[in-house]
């Protein structure tokens, strides 16, 4: 029941049940007036004046307490908005789930509030961590870029001291090293750069049969690919960071596939309303129940030292920036799928 509805039921009857009274009084005298003498006419005065004042105090109480009421819900509202103002995001509240009125709604709207706000600042903490997070590996992906760069240039010199000698001085060992430390700094690089995405319209179709082409090139005959979708389908995209997205997804895909068994990765597109949809799927071993939830973390790897943990978590933040959703799970008929929702324009 709304506030002005309860002050109308509260006051209505105070108002008429004097009026009433008063009504019968004047009734009596009036129908009756040899009853009452000219010498006894003040104790009618009287008694009708301390019936008013008796009526009066009642319903002085009465509505002082329809105020209370609803005066005490307002004050935990202004209180509630005073800690906020001063950073409490804790407030502890109790709102009776049956309330209803304005009061109760307002007591509601504020806690709503006050989750919103938590959950915001939760956010801002976090994308506050994740740009400084970025802007650290930017700048030692970029750093360290020099010294791999005299480090493979000596690497290749001691090769050909070993060719010229005979020696087995590991020089592939060497060159494999620093190869993984560039590609370690490239995907620092990367991640530090995913979430700026310059969108433009272009066929999602092309750039991922490109992709697949060049991924093929470099395997060997173990996994096939296929692909399942339409000939073309535009949408806004960064074509660089979209292609990566994809090759990524697609390695991991092959490295989950064991080399004794023939491994097929499909690669399906569709399109919905204002959107589409790109699954790429595997054979292979599938994920742990346990990884799943921290698979697109940075850093978490389960490839041991072969991995750095920045592959998904790329993927992760190039789908957010382009305003989309990522998710994997594994398959009934075995292996694992990754599902990657984004608009088209």
């Amino acid at each position: 029941m709304r506030l002005y509805e309860r002050l109308i039921i509260l006051m209505v009857p105070l108002i008429l049940l004097p009026s009433a009274l008063i009504a019968v009084v004047a009734l009596v005298i009036y129908q009756h007036p040899e009853r009452i003498g000219a010498d006894q006419t003040w104790i009618v005065e009287m008694v009708v004046g301390v019936m008013l004042v008796a009526i009066t105090i009642v319903s002085l109480c009465v509505l002082r307490s329809a105020v209370a009421s609803v005066a005490r819900p307002i004050q935990r509202v202004e209180e509630m908005a005073a800690a906020m103002a001063v950073g409490a995001r804790d407030v502890p509240m109790t709102i009776d789930p049956k309330a209803e009125g304005e009061a109760a709604h307002l007591l509601r709207a504020m806690a709503q509030l006050q989750s919103v706000l938590r959950q915001y600042e939760e956010d801002l903490r976090q994308k506050s961590a994740d740009e400084a997070t970025g802007q650290l590996a930017a700048q030692v992906a970029h750093d360290i870029r020099s010294p791999l760069a005299v480090l493979r240039t000596l690497g290749c010199r001691i090769r050909d001291v070993e060719r010229e000698s005979g020696v087995n001085l590991a020089s592939a060992l060497y060159v494999r090293t620093i190869g993984r430390l560039e590609a370690m700094a490239d995907e620092l690089r990367a991640v530090a750069r995913a979430k700026q995405v310059d969108r433009i319209s272009s066929d999602v179709v092309t750039v991922l049969q490109r992709t697949i082409d060049e991924v093929r090139a470099g395997l060997g005959t173990h996994v096939q690919f296929q692909y399942v979708g339409p000939s073309e389908l535009w949408a806004a995209i960064d074509v660089e960071k979209f292609a990566r997205l994809l090759t990524n997804l697609l390695h991991n895909a092959i490295q989950a596939i064991p080399e004794d068994r023939s491994g097929l990765v499909v690669v399906e597109m569709t399109e919905q309303a204002g959107t589409f949809a790109l699954s790429v799927r595997d054979n292979g071993s599938g994920i742990a129940t346990h990884v799943l939830p921290q698979i697109f973390s940075r850093h978490f790897t389960t490839k041991g030292e072969h991995g750095t943990g920045l592959g998904l978590a790329y993927c992760k933040e190039v789908v957010e920036a382009h305003a989309g959703a990522i998710l994997a799970r594994n398959r009934e008929a075995g292996g694992a799928e990754f599902l990657v929702t984004l608009p088209r324009f």
